[in-house]
Order: C-alpha cells, then structure tokens, then sequence
C-alpha cells in the first residue's frame, strides 16, 4: 500500500507534521502552500510520512497546542456522559485502527482528524510516523 492523497486529504485544515525521512525534521502541511510548507505531492512522491496518534492514545493525556487533554473524555463528555470519575485504567482499547472502534458520529471522527488521529490505520501499514516514537 502507498500514501495516497485521500489519506491525508482530511488532515490538511489542522495543519498535519510531516516527517521527511532523509532530512529529520518536521514540516507542517497544511491548506495553502508557500514557500515555507511543504507540498502534498512532494510527501507523498518523496515518501516522507505524516506524524498521527495511534487510537490506543485515546485513553492517555495528549498535548495539542499547548492544551494537555484525554481525548476520550472530551468525546465522551460532548455525548453527555459524566466523566468526573472516569478512570483511564477502567477503559482499555484493545486497537490501533479506528473501524474497530465504536465512533460513529462525523463530530467524533472530525475531532480524531483535528487530533491527528490515525483514522486510516496508517501506522500499522508503515505509512505514518507514530507520534510516540520520536525523540526516542
């Protein structure tokens, strides 16, 4: 399988980091090129990779702009749920790709994609870079 367009299409208006393999560094792709960004054609023929979040972070604190968040709390307090005495511990997925989870609104796979979520089960395929990885 190869990265395609429609992979990361859905990530471009929250401004995706792409690792470039050859260079290691971090560039930010985002909706409208310029000079500083690099291009969609140019990640996808050059074999660079997007940086996502394995789903199996839903459960663990995440930082995204500064803000340090569970995502699973937020999904789950936006369906009304109590989350004052959520328990990480208590909730376990048992996957790494999104079909297998239940998260069936759009504004829950909207929020994974402004997360950087991997939705695709890119990771698992060697398509995108596991955020947990770098700077190892």
């Amino acid at each position: 399988m190869k990265l395609e367009l429609k992979h990361l299409a859905p990530y471009l208006p929250y401004g995706l980091k792409i690792y470039a393999c050859q260079n290691e560094y971090v560039l930010e792709l985002e909706e409208e090129m310029d000079n500083e960004t690099i291009s969609v054609r140019e990640t996808i023929e050059n074999n660079h990779k997007p940086i996502l979040f394995p789903i199996s972070d839903l459960t663990k604190e995440i930082c995204i702009n500064g803000l340090f968040f569970c995502p699973i709390k937020c999904l789950l307090e936006d369906v009304g749920f109590d989350v004052s005495e959520f328990n990480n511990s208590n909730f376990n997925i048992k996957t790494d790709t999104f079909t297998d989870l239940d998260i069936s609104s759009f504004n829950d796979v909207q929020k994974l994609l402004e997360w950087h979520f991997d939705v695709f089960g890119l990771i698992e395929k060697g398509l995108a870079i596991d955020i947990n990885t770098l700077n190892q």
